[in-house]
């Protein structure tokens, strides 16, 4: 099983979008190895806990260059986050 830990949690101002999915955080997180900064944790409109990778906007298009290939990493970091954002304050009433 691979390490996950959530190392950080920022702007826990809850944003809700256009389409009724809410950011309810930026968190940095490690993965095995491997450390990634500003991953959104995001929950749907139809109420699943999401995680996204952070965009990288070096072909000025803002692709998501960061791809999970094992499918349980993401759920799993989605409640590694989830937890901390709690832990943090974090309430999911969007500004």
């Amino acid at each position: 099983m691979t390490s996950i830990r959530v190392v950080g949690i920022r702007s826990r101002k809850v944003r809700e979008w256009q389409n009724g999915d809410k950011l309810l955080c930026h968190f940095d997180c490690e993965i095995g190895l491997v450390g990634i900064d500003e991953c959104l944790l995001i929950r749907k409109a139809k109420g699943d806990l999401v995680v996204s990778a952070p965009k990288i906007d070096t072909f000025g298009d803002g692709r998501r260059l960061v791809h999970f290939l094992d499918g349980d990493i993401p759920k799993q970091l989605a409640v590694a986050a989830y937890s901390k954002f709690l832990a943090m304050g974090g309430q999911e009433v969007a500004a």
